[in-house]
């Protein structure tokens, strides 16, 4: 993929990776919620996974089962849904 950017797209036309920086949320220390929406509305993965990355790593670990067991238990509600819509669909 790289050689095709630098074969096609000219240096001053390609975008750089921030691969170290903070984003601007971050740096003013902004809240969860803007940093997490900063990211997404500038299509910033990389720095989205090291921001949640940083963020499950800082969390205690009992807090961490905690939360899976919150996910599970929505995993399994939003399965149960989709089976009844689709037991639904199929009925008509």
């Amino acid at each position: 993929m790289n050689d095709l950017m630098i074969k096609h797209i000219p240096a001053e036309q390609r975008v750089l990776r921030d691969w170290n920086g903070l984003t601007e949320a971050e740096q003013r220390q902004a809240s969860r919620s803007e940093i997490l929406h900063e990211l997404t509305i500038n299509n910033s993965w990389r720095a989205m996974s090291r921001y949640t990355r940083s963020q499950i790593l800082m969390t205690p670990s009992d807090h961490i089962l905690e939360l899976i067991n919150v996910r599970v238990e929505d995993s399994w509600t939003s399965n149960m849904e989709l089976r009844r819509i689709v037991e639904g669909n199929i009925g008509c």
